[in-house]
This record gives structure tokens, C-alpha cells and sequence, in this order.
């Protein structure tokens, strides 16, 4: 099996290679499916778990690495709802992004972007002319 290379790449970003190929496929079609709800039309993975492949336009690619990123620090690193921990003198809060209605903002604006961004057709310069 072998993963999208962009399943590689997001590892590399969040610095954590030990997570799994197939995990990190559900991270994509999780913020896929998120972007969907406004109406962008991002594509989910196809595939066998593990080697699922996606072609996202660019636009869809910094959304999808945007959501995901959310998605994971919420769910996967904050999964057991250890909201502080301390350190001798220093204390660390580990906040639920999802709820945090900037966040959520933030994931409306990008799909508002997204939208935008497939809505604008490229121009294709012509000339009329008269035929004699």
C-alpha cells in the first residue's frame, strides 16, 4: 500500500509520522465533507484504506490541509479532554478548537474562498470582426 503523497506531505507538516495513513484519509474526508456543507464540492479520497488518492485543485488542497489540521489537533490531540496540564511553575491549556466560533469563522471563510475561487472562470480574449 502506498499513500497519497499528500497524505505524506500533511504527516510531515503536523510532525507526526507515526499516525496512520488511513487515519489521516479520514481527516481529509472529514474536512472535505466540512467545506461540503457550504456547498464546495471538495472531492472525499477514493480507494483501499491506506493508499486512497484525491486530486484536489490548489485551492482545495490549502482548505483540506486547513481543516484537517483543525480536525486533528481537536479530535486526535485533544481526544482524551485534557484541557490543562502542568509543569512545575508552568501550566499548558490545550483548547477544543471546534468549538471555538473562531475557528468555526475561520473554516466558513476559507469555504466562502473556496466557492469564489471556482466561480471565477478564466477570460478568453477574442476579437469580433466583419467577414467581406
Amino acid at each position: 500500500m502506498v499513500a497519497d503523497t499528500k497524505i505524506t506531505e500533511f504527516k510531515n507538516l503536523i510532525n507526526d509520522l507515526a499516525y496512520s495513513d488511513e487515519n489521516t484519509e479520514r481527516l481529509f474526508d472529514a474536512a472535505a465533507n466540512t467545506y461540503n456543507i457550504f456547498g464546495c464540492e471538495v472531492p472525499e479520497m477514493t480507494g483501499t484504506a491506506g493508499s486512497k488518492t484525491v486530486t484536489y485543485t490548489s485551492p482545495q488542497k490549502g482548505a483540506v490541509f486547513q481543516g484537517a489540521r483543525i480536525i486533528y489537533a481537536s479530535f486526535v490531540k485533544n481526544a482524551a479532554n485534557n484541557q490543562t496540564a502542568s509543569i512545575g511553575g508552568v501550566s499548558v491549556s490545550v483548547a477544543d478548537l471546534m468549538s471555538n466560533s473562531t475557528i468555526w469563522g475561520m473554516l466558513k471563510d476559507i469555504a466562502m474562498e473556496l466557492k469564489k475561487a471556482k466561480s471565477e472562470r478564466p477570460r478568453i480574449a477574442f476579437r469580433l470582426g466583419e467577414g467581406t
